[in-house]
């Protein structure tokens, strides 16, 4: 019975990793600035909700930058994409969430000029107007050459 139990869960984590597919980029746009692009590619008719989504709405998609000592972060987190606000029966709220082409945009200033990456992690959750996936965090780390 356990061993049933884990691969209905294995089956389930791998089938709701494969809903949301991250690309991770960095574009130097001078000597010590780079902007990180951070470009979800969500299946068709699947949705992930926006970063200023209502908590208890849904997870709003929320991404933290660690620290890292030779850079700093400029200004917050661009969100670029339509957004759609709509009211949601099963939350009693309503949601805001992203559809179509979406991209964060983060820009990132060297304190000297080195390579290092920029590290952090994804929280999100894709839905349907069905179904929804459990909330999922994805580790990322972009290289600045």
């Amino acid at each position: 019975m356990r061993i049933i139990l884990f691969l209905l869960l294995l089956c389930n984590k791998a089938a709701a990793q494969d809903i949301v597919r991250w690309e991770f980029t960095a574009k130097k746009i001078s000597d010590k600035v780079y902007e990180l692009h951070i470009v979800p590619i969500v299946r068709e008719k699947w949705h992930i909700y926006s970063l200023t989504s209502p908590d208890g709405a849904g997870m709003p998609t929320h991404v933290q930058f660690l620290s890292n000592p030779v850079a700093d972060l400029q200004g917050t987190l661009q969100q670029k994409g339509i957004v759609i606000s709509r009211y949601e029966k099963v939350f009693d709220e309503t949601v805001q969430f992203l559809e179509g082409p979406v991209e964060f945009v983060q820009r990132v200033k060297l304190k000297a000029a080195i390579k290092t990456k920029i590290q952090g992690t994804i929280q999100y959750m894709a839905c349907t107007e069905e179904q929804c996936t459990r909330p999922m965090q994805k580790p990322f780390a972009i290289s600045l050459e």
